[in-house]
């Protein structure tokens, strides 16, 4: 039933990310900061794709399979739980962090 679908994003959705490809939030922010966070870190892909393409012309050029592309996927997904740690999901990593001092933990 297509009369359930939302086109536009209602005044209650909160937008991250500044529409940048490849990074932020781009969904509902959740009210609980952990799910925030999981959400906006696993939204990364630029450095993992980036990976995967530069270890598969490596791969190629230098007829070693797919072990270049697995490693460059690796690297790349690491590359960006820091990136999105340190520089996209900043928000999100503060508000968690300030959840644990309201808890007393």
């Amino acid at each position: 039933r297509l009369h359930n679908i939302r086109l536009m994003p209602s005044s209650k959705d909160t937008v991250h990310g500044g529409g940048r490809a490849g990074g932020g939030n781009t969904t509902a922010t959740p009210s609980d900061p952990g799910e925030a966070l999981t959400k906006c870190l696993l939204s990364q892909y630029r450095f993992c794709a980036g990976g995967i393409g530069v270890g598969l012309a490596y791969g190629i050029k230098t007829k070693r399979g797919l072990i270049p592309m697995i490693a460059g996927g690796l690297f790349g997904t690491i590359g960006d739980f820091i990136y999105g740690w340190q520089v996209d999901c900043v928000k999100e990593v503060d508000a968690y962090n300030m959840r644990g001092k309201d808890d007393g933990s």
